[in-house]
């Protein structure tokens, strides 16, 4: 990391944990910091109310605050919005509370997480707020998303079993709606495993009470379970950022007793992310002022804790990103391959892939040509050359490399 890196994640620690805050008049904890671009790391992590809020704890800030009201409009905009949809979400909520004798969905994620921060929840904000079902109350629950003012997005998918989420908007709030069936997508046989591990999690629910609302939420071994493959699904593709580091974090400092740990653990290493989740403990307590408990030995936080700056919060930070992350998810399918072979599924995805973005294809395999001309077609139409996607490749390695060193690949 460079100096305003380090700067960024000092006032991230600070902020986190303010009990061990050392005043900049008694201990300078910032070296020569550059606000424009600490800033700018801090947009690309999702995180510019937080960090807006925390620099004022700094005395070199106000001299920069004083002349740049930008940065104070641009924060105070994002922090107002995300109040206004977390009034608008839990209006929503109370629609699906009110039925009598019906179960109101599972809430992943967003408002929960954000819930951790305590008094300064608002300055983490949501890009959308995510809903579970089970597939019998699919339609229940998107009738309720509608008649609240809830509009669907487009989509393809007519197979319910496999379908991950759909999305509806209410552009008058300013709020997304993911409404999930399978949390975790059933894009190949390893993310169908992960999602049956959360079969039974409607059974086991329990609520939380956030501001005046009862939030049904999953307990707190599922919960955490899900968080930490949340963010390394993200982690194995474009890329996982701080923000999500600091969720899964924050709810394991505050539930910790009440986690299965045998059971995360075990789980954990099925799917080989076991080593990521102590590589993230220990990064928190390195780097973010965290004190949990270290049950495996780390491999590299260091270089974690760098992935995730370079990445920003969900990895997407140049046009190539999402070729760079089929790359990456092209070398866990296949357990790596050389350039050539990359280069190649890309261009030309299996069959079991395409069901996931086809759905149709599971009954008409015979579609598949079809689907690749089309494919080939796009990248010829979008003036993608073959040097392109091997420097997508090459941009990749760096990532691949990490998974290896956790066992991924």
């Amino acid at each position: 990391m460079n100096t305003q890196e380090q700067n960024f994640i000092t006032i991230l620690k600070d902020a986190l944990h303010p009990q061990d805050h050392h005043s900049s008049l008694s201990a300078p904890a910032l070296v020569s910091p550059d606000w424009n671009q600490i800033f700018s790391i801090a947009s690309k992590q999702n995180l510019l109310p937080f960090v807006y809020n925390a620099a004022a704890e700094y005395a070199t800030f106000s001299e920069y605050d004083e002349v740049h009201p930008d940065v104070f409009v641009k924060a105070t905009s994002v922090m107002s919005r995300q109040i206004q949809k977390t009034d608008a979400f839990l209006n929503l909520y109370r629609a699906f509370t009110d039925e009598e004798a019906a179960e109101p969905p599972i809430v992943l994620k967003g408002i929960v997480c954000r819930s951790l921060y305590k008094e300064g929840q608002d300055f983490r904000t949501s890009g959308d707020e995510d809903l579970l079902v089970d597939e019998a109350n699919f339609q229940r629950a998107a009738s309720v998303l509608e008649e609240c003012g809830y509009h669907r997005e487009v989509t393809h998918e007519t197979h319910t079993d496999i379908l991950q989420e759909v999305t509806f908007i209410n552009a008058d709030v300013g709020l997304a709606i993911e409404l999930h069936i399978n949390p975790l997508g059933r894009a190949n046989d390893l993310l169908s495993e992960m999602n049956d591990w959360f079969k039974d999690v409607f059974d086991k629910s329990e609520y939380v009470k956030i501001l005046d609302t009862q939030i049904r939420v999953m307990q707190p071994t599922d919960e955490f379970l899900f968080l930490v493959l949340h963010m390394f699904k993200h982690f194995t593709s474009t890329g996982a950022g701080l923000r999500m580091a600091m969720d899964v974090l924050l709810y394991m400092e505050k539930y910790y007793e009440r986690i299965d740990w045998s059971y995360i653990w075990d789980r954990l290493k099925a799917v080989r992310a076991d080593s990521y989740l102590a590589d993230l403990i220990a990064m928190g307590n390195q780097y973010l002022g965290f004190a949990l408990q270290q049950e495996k030995e780390a491999v590299c936080p260091e270089t974690l804790v760098d992935d995730m700056m370079q990445t920003g919060l969900f990895g997407i930070v140049n046009e190539n990103a999402s070729e760079t992350a089929r790359y990456t998810h092209m070398a866990i399918v296949n357990g790596g391959s050389s350039k050539f072979g990359a280069v190649w599924h890309m261009i030309f995805p299996s069959w079991k892939m395409w069901t996931s973005w086809r759905p149709y294809l599971k009954e008409k395999p015979w579609m598949l040509p079809v689907e690749w001309v089309k494919r080939v077609g796009r990248y010829l139409r979008s003036g993608k050359k073959v040097s392109v996607m091997t420097e997508s490749y090459d941009a990749a390695s760096s990532r691949i490399a990490l998974l290896k060193k956790y066992g991924v690949i």
